[in-house]
């Protein structure tokens, strides 16, 4: 099951979501989370979606999503 139909089960998961979109820059320790991340915005939030440069537009306000450290 994807980890965005996980968070479903969590009465707070826009806010918590939100919330998590007011940093400019978020960081997971593997792409695959960052992806997961992005899929769970598009699933509950109504946002911008680039895939290419892995960057959300959440209310005027641009937010990164980095694996991080990035080097591999």
């Amino acid at each position: 099951m994807a980890k965005s139909r996980i968070l479903g089960i969590c009465p707070w998961r826009r806010e918590i979501v939100q919330g998590m979109l007011g940093s400019t820059i978020l960081g997971f320790h593997t792409r695959f989370h960052c992806k997961n991340f992005i899929e769970t915005v598009d699933r509950y939030l109504e946002a911008r979606i680039e895939h290419e440069h892995s960057t959300i537009c959440f209310q005027e306000q641009d937010t990164l999503v980095r694996k991080l450290p990035d080097f591999d």
